[in-house]
């Protein structure tokens, strides 16, 4: 998992993201994909996550060829 882009334009957003995607990241790789459980005070941040990881994931299955 590479997370490519998050806000971190200001505190809030950089502490919040600091805690937080580390565990998302940590949590899918367990997992072995989605849905994976939202952060406690990161609400906005765990659905963007979900929702992008999703939607890689999807990405990439129909990319594979048959």
């Amino acid at each position: 998992v590479r997370i490519i882009s998050y806000p971190n334009d200001n505190g809030t957003s950089r502490s919040i993201n600091l805690s937080a995607l580390p565990r998302l990241v940590s949590e899918s790789l367990q997992a072995q994909g989605s849905p994976v459980d939202a952060v406690s005070g990161a609400t906005f941040t765990s659905e963007a996550y979900h929702l992008s990881l999703h939607l890689a994931l999807v990405q990439a299955v129909s990319a594979t060829p048959d």
